[in-house]
């Protein structure tokens, strides 16, 4: 409640700069679509907002430049897209080394195991990017089996590529690589 008094009275004021920490993040349906309303009209009318957000998808849609700051220093600045993909490629990152999964044992009635999957192409995507991977994984049984492949943005909630054909298909037992080229518009 008190965001949205705060919210309420600074565009009031009408002021050239307004600074706004993490508005975004809280209030119903009604007032978010207030504040994306009120945030499209400055915007469009050039007057300058500072949002401080973790928001990315409000950075690439609200602003005309955006800085990422670690620790007090600033890590990278330009193009909202830029930033806020290196800001998720960084926590997505730090979450994949914080949550290694520990080896655990093969069951009787395990299929597969040992699935390991490594990017060969750069981590950070951009536009008409071509992705290379391999995936290994040991088959404990004779079983025909396929990889399907699927990317995702995150941010815009869309499907980027969606391959479930049995293309990428291996037959019987024993320790399997596929090596995979993707082609996509993100």
């Amino acid at each position: 409640m008190q965001v949205r008094l705060a919210f309420s009275v600074a565009i009031k004021a009408q002021g050239d700069v307004l600074i706004l920490d993490e508005v975004l993040a809280v209030g119903d349906e009604a007032f978010q679509r207030k504040c994306n309303d009120y945030f499209m009209e400055r915007k469009e009318s050039g007057k300058t907002t500072i949002l401080v957000t973790h928001d990315m998808g409000a950075v690439k849609k609200y602003c005309n430049r955006a800085v990422l700051i670690e620790n007090g220093l600033v890590k990278a600045y330009g193009n909202p897209f830029d930033v806020a993909n290196q800001y998720s490629y960084d926590n997505t990152e730090k979450e994949y080394d914080d949550n290694v999964q520990e080896e655990r044992e093969v069951k009787e009635d395990d299929k597969i195991s040992d699935i390991s999957i490594n990017l060969l192409s750069e981590k950070r995507l951009t536009p008409k990017d071509e992705i290379s991977f391999e995936v290994n994984y040991n088959m404990l049984q004779d079983m025909d089996t396929y990889v399907a492949l699927s990317f995702t943005d995150i941010d815009r909630n869309i499907w980027i590529y969606n391959d479930n054909s049995k293309e990428h298909m291996t037959t019987g037992a024993g320790k399997k690589m596929l090596n995979i080229v993707v082609t996509f518009q993100m």
